[in-house]
């Protein structure tokens, strides 16, 4: 490591078992991205001029009772700007007055990282992805409502995007309700995974986030046999992406949808039903991938009425 001038250092089709302090002594890094499963020491605060952190693990093993926490010393990098940390999370810091404020992108951290002492130092954020991955003896989690913690997150007034996954999903969050105030209304780009809420919230999500465009949803990020779409939601929205659910029938109503141009359904294996309202339609493309033949048969009825391109896969 004899280039003490060097800017970006990108190894991650390398393993690392620690972290060499060889990096730690480039003063003059801008990015660092890394595979990993150690933790960082404090001595990344060395590494002052730093704008983009990629941390992720090469094996994914978790430790009951154990969270893993980067060091407290990330606060004194204030030339970050975009954090990727899968399986790690952002520490509160022990000062006042220790804020991340060029911070823009923050990825791969669970709702431990999202309390009001931690974003309240990152005010200028525009895009968040929290992965929450369930255990079975999370019995006593504070995460049994996997959103309890968004109320924090609608108080982030430049966050664009936003992503909440929920991995190994027990689908049982039907019992509670979903706090659908804690979306922050300006999002314009939303992506959930694995919630498991019945379709009628995702009606109410529509019709608080006026500026969506863009929503992805999968893995059961909502589940039941008909997702029937009131009118009036989703008034922005140019592209629906739907991966892994049990629909049975996509109904949006008149007035919903208005500007919708692409439309994505995979793997939905039960989907026999798509309707469309509209007597013309700025739709511009239908993709069906391993969906049921009878939706497939649907989509073809639909376009000989507007002009769309189909785009079918199955195995079926």
């Amino acid at each position: 490591m004899g280039f003490k001038l060097l800017k970006v250092l990108e190894t991650v089709k390398v393993r690392f078992y620690h972290i060499p302090t060889e990096i730690l002594k480039l003063l003059y890094l801008r990015l660092l991205a890394l595979i990993c499963n150690a933790d960082l020491p404090p001595s990344i605060s060395n590494l002052f001029n730093l704008q983009v952190l990629i941390i992720y693990p090469y094996m994914n093993i978790k430790k009951r009772g154990v969270q893993s926490y980067m060091p407290v010393q990330i606060w004194d990098l204030e030339e970050l700007q975009h954090i990727e940390i899968m399986g790690t999370d952002l520490p509160t810091p022990n000062t006042y007055d220790a804020t991340l404020n060029k911070l823009i992108t923050l990825l791969g951290v669970s709702a431990n990282s999202c309390t009001w002492e931690v974003l309240k130092r990152t005010p200028n954020l525009k895009r968040l992805s929290i992965h929450v991955e369930l255990k079975p003896y999370d019995d006593d989690s504070d995460e049994t409502n996997p959103l309890s913690c968004l109320s924090y997150i609608s108080q982030l007034q430049n966050l664009v995007n936003l992503e909440y996954s929920i991995w190994n999903p027990e689908m049982k969050y039907e019992l509670h309700t979903i706090p659908l105030s804690m979306f922050p209304s300006h999002l314009n780009d939303l992506r959930l995974r694995g919630l498991g809420y019945p379709w009628k919230y995702m009606n109410d999500i529509g019709s608080l986030l006026p500026n969506l465009q863009h929503l992805n949803l999968k893995s059961y990020a909502f589940r039941g046999p008909m997702w029937e779409i009131k009118p009036g939601s989703f008034l922005k929205l140019t592209t629906l992406q739907i991966k892994d659910t049990d629909l049975v029938q996509w109904r949006p109503q008149h007035g919903s949808f208005p500007e919708l141009k692409v439309l994505s359904m995979k793997h939905c294996y039960k989907l026999q039903q798509l309707d469309w309202p509209y007597d013309d339609s700025w739709i511009k493309v239908i993709e069906l991938v391993e969906c049921n033949p009878l939706a497939v048969a649907c989509a073809n009825q639909l376009k000989d009425k507007f002009s769309f391109e189909l785009m079918a896969r199955s195995s079926f």
